[in-house]
């Protein structure tokens, strides 16, 4: 077979589903229908209650918030579980607005800083400047454990306080975002 006749499978096809994944999405119905398919954002807070942490839940149940201090800023977090997808997202918000005239750099600090990330990512809302890193994890299958909810957590704010000082030197200094991103990276 040559490259030119090579598909890969289409992900929504059950003939593509391997052994495995049949084995995985057969074990979650068995929990499920045995009521034991837990409740995401019960486990987020289960991990953030044995760490000590106070958060605020969301009026609806399916997310909440809490503030840390990091070692150069107080950041916000937000999860966010949809139990239909099973998939727990986090967002890490940064302590501040890019103006709007600096907004192109800092897309680029962003991009430069993503570059290698091995989880999760920056991003920037154009419209107000917010800038967040965000990360998450598809449980569809498997089982959320207060373990992952402290690496997502840890390795996020662990990320934004690294790259913090290279995003205040590209909007209140005028630095390069190649040069401020270097700078932290060394």
């Amino acid at each position: 077979m040559n490259d030119d006749e090579f598909t890969e499978p289409d992900p929504m096809d059950d003939d593509a589903e391997s052994e495995v994944d049949a084995f995985l999405r057969e074990l979650q119905r068995d929990r499920e229908e045995n009521g034991e398919r837990e409740v995401l954002i019960e486990v987020v807070s289960e991990s953030l209650d044995e760490d000590g942490y106070t958060y605020t839940p969301n009026p609806e149940g399916a997310g909440l918030s809490l503030s840390i201090h990091g070692k150069h800023a107080v950041y916000t977090i937000f999860f966010f579980a949809n139990e239909d997808s099973r998939v727990l997202r986090s967002y890490v918000r940064c302590p501040f607005l890019v103006p709007e005239e600096q907004r192109a750099p800092m897309a680029e600090a962003l991009t430069r800083a993503n570059y290698g990330l091995p989880l999760g990512n920056f991003e920037m809302d154009y419209s107000d400047g917010e800038v967040r890193f965000k990360t998450s994890v598809d449980v569809e299958g498997g089982r959320l454990v207060p373990l992952m909810v402290r690496n997502m957590l840890g390795a996020s704010l662990a990320v934004c306080d690294r790259y913090y000082p290279a995003f205040m030197r590209v909007m209140h200094a005028g630095d390069e975002p190649a040069d401020a991103i270097e700078r932290v990276e060394i």
